[in-house]
């Protein structure tokens, strides 16, 4: 939906570099398996989920509250 008003665009590239930024960091530390750099791993990709999930839930808001739902 870019270029129809999405204004989180730069928001979530910034979260999804930043998840990037963890991967490639913990990779760098060790490429053997570790469960610990796995649940690093995992938390960052969390955290990116969910921010989208929040952004969906403030769109949807302030969707309703323009159409007068509030």
């Amino acid at each position: 939906m870019a270029g129809r008003g999405d204004h989180d665009a730069p928001c979530r590239a910034d979260r999804r570099r930043l998840n990037t930024a963890i991967e490639k960091l913990a990779d760098r530390l060790t490429t053997a398996h570790d469960p610990q750099i796995g649940r690093v791993k995992d938390m960052g990709s969390a955290a990116v989920g969910v921010a989208l999930v929040m952004a969906g839930l403030f769109w949807l808001f302030a969707l309703a509250e323009r159409m007068g739902a509030f």
